[in-house]
């Protein structure tokens, strides 16, 4: 089987309690495909200089934003179908990650949402404070899957959800055995608020699922939802915007005039509307005109590696904004996996176009 054939799941563990991340990796581990197969579990660790401790809210916000998105990019080149974002923090921001990556983002509610999407009418219990920030994300991202009746626990709970919280990220069976306690005690208030399933609102939450299960209360099993819809879902990747590069400073006036000319041209109405572009301005490549007419520096490599820089940049189109440049099309041109505009040969078609094959043209040239 080849890399693109395998199910490779990435998992984005930003901010997320170990525990959580380690029994999602067993249980997908432990999951056999439909065709006996194993899903491929990648990973990614490295060093982080997060701001200081004083630093304001915005800067640790971004930074946090910056970090998972450092992890999902990796994730992709490391050649992930999918990437499983672990933490509930993030989904705050999913759709802004979802925005820079075509890679399929997805995460547990989403999952959850999946696993008891049959019946449409279902009452869902949300253990956990509305009052939090994460709560409208949880339920938004649900919501995306199919609307259930929410039922919530009142606001006066929300002290004794704080408990649990601090009691379950001390790591001892002590304080998790009282978390579990109080958690079951939750679960009744949603039961009888007329609770069919259970939600779970983090991972160190998810983790008590199967106990919670046990005193019989209807939990959704976290863990094992998330590792079947990682897993037998089929992934494919988002479509992108349309993007251009341009090999400019040949010379950087040309790339200004060609830069203006699509952006004037562009019937948008916002910025959001216009095209995206690309600029690789290099006006250090050689001569062109020079190398052709006396010889000396030839410019080819220059002109080939801006070309697949902007090709590594995931443009759809490549332009040169530079006429003379052309002459050296045709040795480039079969190197590159995306499109290389012709400028002469498009403004050939178009004169033909409007003026017809027996057209006079007058041509200004070096």
């Amino acid at each position: 089987m080849s890399d693109k054939d395998q199910t490779i799941i990435g998992l984005c563990q930003v901010g997320s309690p170990a525990p959580f991340v380690k029994a999602l990796k067993e249980k997908i581990a432990n999951t056999y495909l439909p065709d006996g197969t194993k899903a491929i579990l990648k990973t990614v660790d490295f060093e982080w200089q997060s701001p200081n401790s004083d630093a304001s809210k915005l800067v640790r916000d971004g930074d946090f934003k910056i970090r998972a998105f450092e992890e999902v990019s990796r994730l992709r080149a490391a050649g992930a179908k999918v990437a499983a974002v672990t933490n509930c923090r993030t989904l705050g921001f999913k759709n802004e990650l979802q925005e820079e990556i075509t890679t399929p983002i997805t995460d547990f509610p989403t999952a959850c949402a999946h696993a008891v999407s049959e019946n449409p009418n279902l009452k869902i219990g949300y253990l956990g404070s509305t009052s939090a920030p994460k709560a409208a994300a949880i339920k938004e991202a649900v919501e995306k899957v199919f609307k259930p009746q929410w039922v919530d626990l009142d606001k006066s709970f929300d002290p004794i959800v704080e408990e649990i919280q601090e009691l379950l990220h001390k790591g001892k069976s002590s304080d998790e055995k009282e978390a579990l306690d109080k958690l079951a005690m939750l679960c009744s208030e949603l039961v009888r608020g007329g609770a069919e399933k259970i939600l779970p609102t983090c991972g160190l939450q998810a983790l008590l699922s199967e106990a919670l299960n046990a005193k019989g209360y209807p939990v959704i099993d976290v863990v094992k939802a998330f590792a079947d819809y990682l897993c037998f879902t089929e992934w494919h990747n988002l479509p992108k915007p349309f993007k251009i590069g341009i090999v400019g400073g040949l010379g950087p006036a040309a790339t200004v005039d060609l830069y203006d000319k699509i952006t004037r041209f562009t019937p948008a109405k916002t910025d959001q509307k216009h095209i995206k572009v690309a600029v690789e301005q290099n006006p250090q490549v050689p001569d062109r005109t020079k190398y052709l007419l006396e010889g000396g520096v030839d410019p080819t490599l220059a002109l080939y590696q801006a070309c697949k820089r902007l090709e590594n940049d995931d443009v759809d189109a490549i332009v040169i904004a530079c006429n003379t440049a052309h002459a050296y099309f045709e040795t480039i041109l079969p190197h590159l996996s995306v499109p290389l505009i012709n400028m002469q040969q498009v403004t050939l078609e178009e004169i033909i176009e409007k003026y017809g094959k027996n057209a006079v043209v007058g041509l200004m040239a070096t």
